[in-house]
Order: C-alpha cells, then structure tokens, then sequence
C-alpha cells in the first residue's frame, strides 16, 4: 500500500519537472525584433558515429519587406530542418540533432537567409566562415 502513494508522489514530480521544461519553449519568443528587422535564430547540435556538428542558422527580414514574422518562422523551421535531414541522411538511426539554447564555442556550419517580399537568398559558411554555397531565388521558384 505504501509503495501506491510513492510511486504517485515520484510521477507528480517527474511531470512537474517536464512542465518546466516546457513552460521555458512556451514562454520563448522566438523572433527578434528591432527597428529594422526581423530575425529567427536556429541553433542546433547533431551527434553521430563520427563526432558533432554545430549548426548556426539566422533568417533576416526587413521589418518593412512585407514578410510577416509567422512566415519567417515558417522558412526557417523548413531550412533549418532540411538542412539538418542532408547533414544525418544515411545515418539517420545512429545521429540526433537537438535544438540548443545557445552555441558552444564556435558553430560548425553557419546558414544566413535574406527573406523579401520578392525572395531569399541564403549562404552556407563553414567554421572558418568561408562560404560554401550562396542561392538566391524568387519565392515562385522557391520549393516548399
């Protein structure tokens, strides 16, 4: 009988704890916002059989471009995560990426993106800030 209002007692605080956790996403403003523009930042950690990689992603409007903060968000989390399925395809079952609060050190793999209300234009820089590719393209050339 005993071990009954235990074993709820440790489930009440585990599912507190979780709740904390979760009240810090919701809480989370995920853009900001200056006089100028608008920025949504992605950072993430992926972990595999052959080490980590660090990925730094920054998507940038002017605030007067006409690109609402709902759709920056919305690019963002779609190249954020395309970008992140190329870097663990293959590899899918042995590598995890996770959202992190804030970088550690120096990224791996920095994306910058430009968004207009005629386009976006993105480059990929590596960690000594070389650019590896530069794309830009209207959004009715734009896959999503």
């Amino acid at each position: 009988m005993i071990r009954s209002p235990l074993f709820f007692l440790i489930l009440l605080i585990a599912t507190h704890t979780n709740a904390k956790d979760w009240s810090h996403q919701v809480n989370k403003d995920f853009v900001t916002v200056t006089s100028s523009s608008m920025t949504y930042t992605d950072r993430s950690l992926c972990t595999g059989p052959k080490g980590s990689i660090q990925v730094l992603a920054e998507y940038t409007t002017p605030k007067k471009s006409g690109v609402s903060r709902d759709f920056l968000i919305m690019v963002g989390v779609t190249l954020s995560s395309q970008f992140v399925n190329k870097l663990v395809d293959g590899v899918e079952d042995k590598a995890s990426c996770k959202t992190i609060d804030s970088t550690i050190g120096k990224p791996d793999i920095q994306i910058s993106a430009t968004l207009t209300s005629t386009g976006i234009q993105t480059t990929v820089k590596n960690a000594s800030g070389e650019i590896n590719s530069s794309h830009t393209s209207l959004w009715s050339n734009f896959p999503m």
